[in-house]
C-alpha cells in the first residue's frame, strides 16, 4: 500500500505553495496584527504573550479574563495537528469529532449537536471571522501565529454570543522581507504530509504570504469487516491561504485574505461500542467484534467537504479614535454517505447533502491607545443560509417493515442578526480597573422546506411533512462587568460576572420538530495572574461558577438530529496552568482542570436502558444530578522541552503528557469513556544555525483507546425509541519522520 502516498509525492509539493484554511484566525482592528512577542528583553525569562481577547493588542498577563494562548512552535512539541487535539495543549478545552464536524467544549460548556445552520456554545474564529458551521471547525494547524482559548460565555465583545467560550486562531501577516519555510513527513499507515509557507513584499507598502497544507494516507486505522476495504482513512486532505496587506498610509491598511479547502475521507467511519450488541431490530447476525477502528457496514462509508471564504480587514487610524472594518463570506458544501444503523444488514443507509452559507459585516470604533478610559464600540451583522439538498434516509430491511422505505427531506434555514455593543475600562482607584459591557443581540430564523416519505419507489409519498413553526425571533441583552486590579507589575488579580447567550433554532432535519429555545448562562470568575520568580515563572488560576438556563441538547432520531432543552444545570470549578523556565535549557508547561457539574432539572431527558431482545430501549426520565456530558472532573497537561547544544546545531527534546478522568457522552450517564493518558513525543535536530530540520515524532504512545463520541444511535423515527451504543475512535498510536527548512 506504500505506492499509494509515494505517487502523491510530486502533489503534495504543489501543494505545499498554497494553505489549509484551519492554519488561520481571528483579530480585528490593529489586534489583527498582534503576534506572540518579548516585551524588551527578557533574557533567559520567559517572553511576554501578546493577546487580542479584548479586541486590542494586550499582555496576556493584563487581560482579566481566563485566556490560553499558544504559539505555533509550543502546539507543535505538543504533537497538536488540528483543533481536534488542542486539548493536549489546553486541558480544559476538548473537541470531540463527528462525521467530520467538530464540537468543541470548554469547562464542560459545549453541544454535540450538528447539521445546518446548528452553532456550537464554543465559537471558532478564523482571521476574524467567525466559522459558523461544525463542518468547519476541524481545521490543521499549520503555519500559523498562536491559538486563544478564551473560557466561559463571551457575551459582549465577540460577533456571535457563546455560551462556552471561543477559539481564535491566528494566522501570520504579511512581512516586509522575504521568508519562507517548507516540511514534508512520512508517517506509519502510509502517511504522507507537506506544508509550505512564503512571504515577502509586492510594492512599496504592500505584502503577500501564501501559505498550504496536504495530507494523503494510503493505510486506514482499520477495515470494513463486510467489504474488506480501508477505513478511518484520509484520502486526501489540501488547502491553500493567501493574504494581501497594503499600507496605504501611516493611518490606513487594508488586509485582504481568501482560502479554499477540500478533502475525502472515510475516517467518518463509526461502529457498534466495543463490547455492547446490536439492536434486535439489525437482526441476528449483526454483531461483531474487530479492532477500535473496524467497522462491519452495508456500505463504505465516504465524506466529501469542501470549503473556502474571503474576507476584507480595514484598519483606519484617526487620532480621536481607531476604526476597524471586518467583511467576510464563506461557503461550504458537505457530503456523507453514513449508515447510522452500525451494522451489515442494511437497515438504514443516510445521505446527507449540506450546504453552509455566510456573510458578516462588523465595524469597531477603539479609543486611542493609553487614554484614561479605553472603549470598544461595534456594531455586527450576520447573514447565514443552510440547508439539506437533499438529506436521504432508507430504511430496508426492518420486521416488521418501515412505515416508509425512503424519507427525501429539502429544507433551508436562514438566519439574520444584528447586535450593538460597547465595553469601557477605566482605572477607579490607583492599579484598579473596573470594566463593563453590553451587547444587544436581535437575530430572526426562518425555516422552510418539506419530507416526502415513499412507500416504495416512484410509489406516492406520505407526508409531507413541513415546518410547524415557520420563524422565530430572539430578542437579548447580555454583559460583562469585572474588576482588576494589580498587586505588583506581576500580580493581578480580578473577579468578573458574564452573561453569555445563544439562540434558538431549527433542527432542519426533522421538520415536524418544534424548534428549540435559547439557552443562557450567568458566569463568575475570580482569576489570578502572575510573573513570579524574575520572569521564571508563569502561574495563572481562575475558579468559577456557572448558571446555565434552558440547555440546548441534542437527541438522535432515525430521520436525523434534533436539539431539545434541558431545563437548568450548575457547573462548577477551577484551573491553572503554567509555564516556566528554570534553566535555559529546559521549557516546562502544564495545567490543570477540575469540574463539578450537573443537571439541577432536566425532567424530560432521554434515558437508554438495556433491551432484553438486544440494544437499548430509550424512555423519558430525569437527568437531575447527573454530570454534563463531556465533563471530566480531573484533567491534566504536563509538557517539557530540553535543548541541547551540538556546537553550531541544536537538538531539542520535546514530550506531552495529557490525562483525562473520563467523561459521560449523554445526559443519562449510560456510555461513558473511562480514565486515559496520551503520550506525545518530539526528537528535532536543527542543523545550519536553524535553517534545517529533522525531526522524528511520535503521538498517542501510550496507544490509548479513546471513544471520542460515546453516544447512542436511535434505530427508530421517533424519540425516545430504540438505540444502539456508538463508538468513534481517536486515532491509535502514531509515529514518523519530518524535514523541515526555513529561509
Amino acid at each position: 500500500m506504500k505506492h499509494r502516498a509515494f505517487l502523491h509525492l510530486s502533489t503534495a509539493i504543489g501543494a505545499m505553495l498554497a494553505c489549509h484554511p484551519g492554519a488561520a484566525a481571528a483579530q480585528s482592528a490593529s489586534a489583527a496584527q498582534a503576534t506572540a512577542t518579548s516585551d524588551g528583553d527578557q533574557g533567559s525569562g520567559i517572553a511576554d504573550i501578546v493577546v487580542t481577547a479584548q479586541r486590542r493588542s494586550e499582555s496576556l498577563q493584563k487581560v482579566p479574563i481566563a485566556v490560553a494562548a499558544i504559539d505555533g512552535t509550543a502546539l507543535q512539541a505538543s504533537g497538536v495537528q488540528g483543533t481536534d487535539s488542542l486539548k493536549v495543549a489546553v486541558p480544559s478545552l476538548d473537541i470531540p469529532k463527528n462525521t467530520g464536524s467538530a464540537s468543541p467544549f470548554i469547562r464542560g460548556i459545549g453541544s454535540r449537536a450538528i447539521g445546518p445552520g446548528v452553532e456550537n456554545p464554543v465559537a471558532v474564529y478564523v482571521d476574524g471571522v467567525y466559522m459558523a458551521a461544525p463542518t468547519s471547525g476541524l481545521l490543521a494547524i499549520t503555519n500559523i501565529d498562536r491559538v486563544e482559548v478564551l473560557k466561559g460565555p463571551q457575551g459582549t465583545l465577540f460577533g456571535r454570543n457563546a455560551t462556552g467560550g471561543l477559539i481564535q486562531i491566528i494566522t501570520r501577516t504579511p512581512k516586509d522581507t522575504f521568508a519562507g519555510n517548507a516540511s514534508i513527513g512520512y508517517g506509519n499507515y502510509d502517511t504522507l504530509t507537506g506544508d509550505a509557507y512564503l512571504t515577502g513584499p509586492i510594492a512599496q507598502g504592500v505584502a503577500a504570504n501564501i501559505s498550504g497544507y496536504f495530507k494523503t494516507q494510503g493505510n486506514g486505522f482499520g477495515k470494513n469487516l463486510a467489504s474488506g476495504k480501508d477505513v478511518n482513512r484520509v484520502i486526501y486532505d489540501f488547502g491553500a491561504r493567501a493574504k494581501l496587506r497594503m499600507e496605504l498610509s501611516d493611518a490606513l491598511s487594508i488586509t485582504l485574505s481568501g482560502d479554499y479547502s477540500k478533502q475525502k475521507t472515510n475516517n467518518t467511519a463509526q461502529r457498534l461500542a466495543i463490547g455492547t450488541a446490536p439492536s434486535f431490530l439489525s437482526g441476528p447476525g449483526a454483531g461483531y467484534a474487530g479492532s477500535p477502528w473496524d467497522i462491519k457496514s452495508e456500505i463504505d462509508p465516504i465524506l466529501r467537504y469542501a470549503q473556502g471564504g474571503v474576507s476584507a480587514h480595514i484598519n483606519w487610524d484617526l487620532g480621536p479614535v481607531q476604526i476597524a472594518s471586518i467583511t467576510a463570506y464563506r461557503r461550504g458544501d458537505y457530503h456523507l454517505l453514513l449508515d447510522p444503523e452500525l451494522t451489515a444488514t442494511s437497515a438504514i443507509v443516510a445521505t446527507v447533502n449540506q450546504y453552509d452559507k455566510q456573510f458578516s459585516q462588523e465595524l469597531q470604533v477603539f479609543s486611542p491607545t493609553g487614554g484614561k478610559i479605553q472603549y470598544v464600540l461595534g456594531l455586527y451583522y450576520w447573514y447565514a443560509d443552510n440547508g439539506y439538498d437533499p438529506f436521504i434516509l432508507r430504511l430496508n430491511s426492518f420486521s416488521p417493515p418501515a412505515p416508509f422505505e425512503k424519507a427525501v427531506t429539502n429544507s433551508r434555514q436562514i438566519t439574520r442578526s444584528i447586535a450593538p455593543y460597547a465595553q469601557a475600562t477605566a482605572e477607579i482607584l490607583p492599579e484598579t480597573h473596573l470594566t463593563l459591557g453590553i451587547r444587544y443581540t436581535y437575530e430572526k430564523r426562518e425555516e422552510t422546506g418539506q419530507t416526502l416519505r415513499y412507500t416504495t419507489a416512484g410509489a406516492p409519498f406520505l407526508g409531507p411533512v413541513t415546518p410547524t413553526v415557520p420563524s422565530i425571533t430572539a430578542k437579548k441583552p447580555t454583559w460583562r462587568i469585572s474588576l482588576d486590579h494589580a498587586f505588583t507589575p506581576d500580580v493581578l488579580a480580578y473577579a468578573s460576572y458574564n452573561r453569555g447567550f445563544k439562540s434558538g433554532g431549527y433542527s432542519i432535519g426533522s421538520l415536524n420538530v418544534p424548534p428549540y429555545l435559547p439557552e443562557r448562562i450567568d458566569a463568575y470568575e475570580v482569576g489570578l495572574k502572575s510573573m513570579l520568580l524574575d520572569r521564571k515563572l508563569r502561574f495563572n488560576a481562575a475558579a468559577f461558577l456557572y448558571n446555565y438556563k434552558n440547555v440546548q441538547v441534542n437527541g438522535n432520531v432515525a430521520t436525523g438530529i434534533v436539539v431539545t432543552n434541558g431545563a437548568a444545570a450548575r457547573d462548577k470549578g477551577f484551573e491553572f496552568d503554567f509555564e516556566a523556565r528554570p534553566i535555559p535549557q529546559l521549557a516546562l508547561n502544564g495545567g490543570y482542570t477540575f469540574l463539578d457539574t450537573e443537571y439541577t432539572k432536566f425532567p424530560n431527558a432521554s434515558i437508554n436502558n438495556p433491551f432484553p431482545l438486544g440494544g437499548y430501549r430509550a424512555t423519558s426520565g430525569s437527568a437531575k444530578g447527573n454530570d454534563l456530558p463531556f465533563a471530566p472532573h480531573h484533567v491534566f497537561t504536563i509538557g517539557a522541552t530540553w535543548t541541547v547544544p551540538l556546537g553550531a546545531n541544536e537538538l531539542a527534546l520535546s514530550a506531552n503528557y495529557y490525562h483525562s478522568s473520563g467523561y459521560f457522552g449523554e445526559a443519562d450517564n449510560k456510555e461513558s469513556q473511562g480514565a486515559y493518558g496520551l503520550l506525545n513525543a518530539n526528537a528535532k535536530v536543527s542543523l545550519d544555525q536553524g535553517r534545517f530540520d529533522i525531526s522524528v515524532w511520535g503521538r498517542n504512545l501510550t496507544k490509548a483507546v479513546v471513544n471520542i463520541y460515546p453516544s447512542y444511535v436511535n434505530l427508530t423515527s421517533t424519540s425516545p425509541g430504540f438505540s444502539a451504543q456508538r463508538g468513534y475512535y481517536a486515532d491509535p498510536r502514531t509515529y514518523g519522520v519530518t524535514l523541515a527548512t526555513r529561509f
